[in-house]
């Protein structure tokens, strides 16, 4: 017995929204700015189509040290492609942001930096899900820092 039929799309984030909470390890490439740290994020997403994400981001990178504190704040936003395979949820994309250095004693000036994304979700339920994600950054602006913050763990609660 032979049986044909059309493929039924994938539907990972299609007409989702979604609020994110994560945990990263920073590194900083700077000589002002102590190299390790933690960051703390949270996002918010909407799923545009089957296959494309909107995500926007707001982050916090905490660099102790014997020195005063050296914090990094990042906003931004991203548009993300997803590769829906079942459980398991592929994605890449890009962003912009809107990053800035702020130290004890010292004025806040962001800058404009870019970003590429490479992700992977684990989707626990229709509702929840796991993953990590690679987000290095970059200025777009000055070669005055740098900052990498990846891998980041993120865990997700979405709405259809």
């Amino acid at each position: 017995m032979w049986s044909v039929a059309a493929a039924t799309p994938a539907h990972a984030y299609e007409d989702q929204a979604s609020l994110d909470a994560e945990v990263a390890y920073a590194h900083a490439f700077s000589d002002t700015t102590p190299p390790h740290g933690v960051a703390l994020g949270l996002g918010a997403s909407v799923g545009l189509s089957n296959v494309l994400t909107l995500r926007g981001r707001l982050e916090v990178a905490l660099h102790p040290s014997d020195a005063p504190l050296s914090s990094v704040f990042l906003a931004g936003g991203e548009l993300l492609y997803i590769v829906d395979v079942f459980e398991v949820v592929p994605y890449f994309g890009a962003g912009i942001d809107a990053v800035g250095i702020l130290r004890a004693g010292d004025r806040f000036d962001p800058e404009l930096g870019v970003h590429p994304v490479l992700g992977l979700d684990w989707l626990l339920s229709r509702a929840v899900a796991i993953g990590l994600v690679a987000v290095p950054q970059a200025s777009a602006a000055t070669t005055r820092w740098r900052s990498a913050a990846c891998p980041t763990s993120r865990t997700s609660r979405r709405w259809s």
